[in-house]
């Protein structure tokens, strides 16, 4: 029952991936293939056609993972505390069954973020970055604290199980998220420092500080001729005072 439990899980896993690449045109199997951290990219079938499957960001994989992760988390901690905290108020095993609810609710606010997220992407609504940054951290601060509730020693995941392991997946899969996130921070500063050089170039006005040849002439070899003839009208207009007090 248990082997054949997560069999049909990761067949469930796989047969939405195949969906989400019917009808998003969006595959998965090839960003595992590939280290890519922009929103979409569309990937070649053969050298003459385009395909229009495109390959999604790591960040994407990883969002994915973290709701699958979450779902586990949520759901094995509420099958621990329907079997072992409905129970009257008096006879209720402290803190076991308030650090079983505080799973409970970590696993549900994770659930929650990561279809936010995943939905926004697939419809291709940009999600501002401060956002998803913001949404990484809290939940990056409550698996920390998920972990150490849950898993501690009057925790319902001290125990080895789904709970356990899957609490320590989904706080190791926020880190891979912020390392998406700075990474596209990253990305965004260099692209935005190119634009900027770019400009620069565009707008900037020509002169012999910035190029050192005019028409093969050197920049100091135009400057004497230039101080040359600034000297001889200089002389020409002190000639023409003299002549005319005279």
């Amino acid at each position: 029952m248990y082997y054949f439990t997560w069999a049909g899980f990761i067949t469930g896993i796989l047969l939405l991936a195949s969906f989400v690449e019917f009808m998003f045109g969006i595959s998965v199997r090839a960003a595992l293939r590939r280290n890519n951290n922009n929103l979409f990219t569309s990937t070649n079938t053969n050298n003459n056609t385009m395909s229009n499957t495109k390959t999604p960001s790591t960040a994407f994989v990883y969002w994915c993972a973290l709701m699958a992760s979450s779902l586990i988390v949520m759901g094995t901690a509420s099958d621990i505390y329907s079997r072992q905290c409905e129970v009257e108020v008096n006879i209720k095993p402290q803190p076991f069954c308030s650090r079983t609810v505080f799973a409970i609710t970590t696993g549900t606010m994770s659930t929650i973020a990561c279809l936010l997220i995943i939905v926004s992407k697939l419809l291709y609504i940009t999600t501002p970055f401060l956002v998803e940054l913001c949404l990484c951290a809290i939940l990056f601060v409550l698996y920390i604290f998920e972990i150490l509730y849950a898993t501690g020693t009057n925790g319902p995941g001290s125990p080895l199980g789904n709970l356990y392991y899957f609490s320590w997946i989904s706080f190791l899969i926020c880190f891979g998220i912020g390392k998406c996130c700075y990474e596209d921070y990253v990305y965004a500063l260099e692209i935005a420092e190119t634009e900027f050089e770019e400009e620069r170039g565009r707008t900037a006005v020509p002169s012999l500080a910035t190029y050192g040849d005019v028409e093969g002439v050197h920049s100091d070899e135009v400057r004497e001729v230039g101080e040359l003839e600034l000297g001889n009208t200089s002389t020409m207009r002190e000639t023409a005072r003299e002549t005319h007090h005279e």
